[in-house]
């Protein structure tokens, strides 16, 4: 017995390695994930949670894209449009004028003074009335234009350029437009 208790040093090691070995090989633990595998791991989830996003809003952003796609033509068609005045009054032709008396000419150049200043007058009011109208129209398409990107901002911000909030990124429009799983 004193020899039991001589030598416990030489023993003490033996449970602790027991013990680690054990721990070490538990088969219902598996390894830790490295940190490369976590990340992928956290990318694949936030990917997979976007196709579903996409998925579920396809058709809402699909509507939005054209009804903004209809706006943006309009607003083209109506920027591009210009004020067209109406016939100007012609001076009688110097040649059946000269058939006339020199009163009847008289007469005739002041009939047709007074023509034209109708005609520039009533010009001058339907040009205002056109540009008023037409002001009123390309303000009223700009406004709408301005509320259907504030809604398709708020159904998917990730559409547009950082830089520039009123410009879509063709290529997102293309990938949350088809959803297709390999762009994602």
């Amino acid at each position: 017995m004193a020899r039991r208790l001589a030598r416990p040093w030489r023993l003490w090691p033996l449970p602790l390695l027991m013990a680690g070995l054990l721990t070490a090989c538990q088969p219902g633990r598996p390894p830790a994930p490295t940190a490369a595998e976590r990340q992928a791991a956290l990318t694949a989830e936030s990917q997979r949670r976007e196709l579903e996003r996409c998925n579920r809003d396809r058709d809402e952003l699909r509507r939005q894209l054209e009804a903004l796609r209809f706006t943006q033509r309009q607003l083209a068609r109506v920027r591009s449009e210009n004020y067209v005045p109406s016939a100007r009054p012609q001076p009688l032709d110097p040649e059946l004028e000269a058939r006339f008396s020199l009163a009847d000419q008289e007469l005739d150049s002041l009939r047709h003074e007074q023509a034209l200043e109708r005609w520039r007058a009533e010009e001058r009011q339907r040009s205002r009335a056109w540009r008023e109208r037409h002001g009123s129209l390309l303000q009223g398409l700009e406004q709408r234009q301005r509320e259907q990107l504030q809604e398709l901002r708020a159904l998917n911000s990730s559409l547009f350029e950082p830089d520039q909030p009123q410009r879509l990124r063709p290529a997102a429009v293309a990938r949350y437009s088809s959803c297709d799983p390999k762009l994602f």
